[in-house]
């Protein structure tokens, strides 16, 4: 459904786009250092072209028995979970694409049954905010509950139906975080 229709059903289950104009600026320049970095050999190896999408996601997600985790930083009496992370769909072999958690269900689109939506980069975002939650020692519905906090996404295109879904679990999962998605398209450089 394009970019338009994609902010419009987001809107509609409650997502909004990111107030802080600054954020965009701080996405597109992660994606550009993450491409910048990459060598001449890794674009040979390549088997196919087509666009890359990217999640860019920024994070600050409190709960009072967070344990202080490598990206964590204490926040008076609370402790947060703070940080910001980018995917890139596909499988790039590390990791999982799913989640260790695995709190997040990808939904398998009827037009496009046979594309595994694991690998899309906003279903590997949050799967890994779930991941970094539970690695800090908040695990269980009832302690996901208090989970209180942000998380803002930008991605480099429209989000499909399963992202979207994803999105929305997320928040089931942790009804106190408030959450920010920008759809945009890529600058091309």
């Amino acid at each position: 459904f394009g970019l338009r229709g994609t902010a419009r059903l987001l809107s509609n289950v409650g997502i909004a786009p990111p107030r802080e104009a600054a954020f965009e600026g701080r996405a597109r320049a992660r994606i550009e250092a993450e491409e910048a970095a990459r060598s001449e050999d890794w674009r040979k190896q390549r088997f196919f072209f087509k666009e890359r999408v990217y999640c860019f996601a920024e994070f600050g997600l409190q709960h009072p028995s967070l344990a202080a985790a490598a990206s964590g930083v204490c926040s008076g009496t609370r402790q947060q979970l703070k940080g910001s992370l980018l995917k890139e769909n596909s499988f790039l072999g590390e990791g999982t694409r799913a989640g260790r958690t695995g709190l997040l269900r990808a939904l398998s689109l009827p037009i496009s049954e046979l594309v595994d939506r694991t690998l899309c980069a906003e279903f590997q975002a949050l799967s890994e905010l779930c991941d970094l939650v539970d690695s800090a020692g908040v695990v269980g519905k009832t302690s996901r509950r208090f989970v209180t906090g942000h998380v803002a996404l930008w991605t480099t295109g429209a989000s499909c139906l399963s992202c979207v879904r994803c999105m929305r679990q997320f928040l089931l999962l942790f009804p106190g975080v408030e959450m920010e998605v920008l759809c945009a398209a890529r600058r091309n450089s």
